[in-house]
């Protein structure tokens, strides 16, 4: 979920409101997490089998999680 978070505010908040309040709003969250705020769960093993089909039939064919601007290295990035 965090992931999809972080994406949301680098995306649409970064859109609408621009870089320094998308950086100051994912700041917010992070704090947030580290008071207590959410609680954070580790992706079980058995998990991932069911990520990886709900990534695959996602209506947006852009596989590239938490990066909207597409900057991860490519050469190190590992196909499903």
């Amino acid at each position: 979920m965090l992931a999809e978070v972080s994406y949301f505010i680098n995306t649409r908040v970064k859109r609408a409101l621009g870089a320094k309040a998308a950086a100051a709003t994912e700041l917010a969250l992070i704090e947030d997490i580290q008071a207590g705020s959410f609680s954070m769960e580790p992706v079980a093993p058995e998990d991932w089998p069911r990520i990886a089909r709900t990534a695959l039939n996602a209506s947006c064919h852009s596989l590239r999680g938490s990066d909207p601007e597409g900057t991860r290295d490519e050469e190190t990035a590992r196909p499903l």
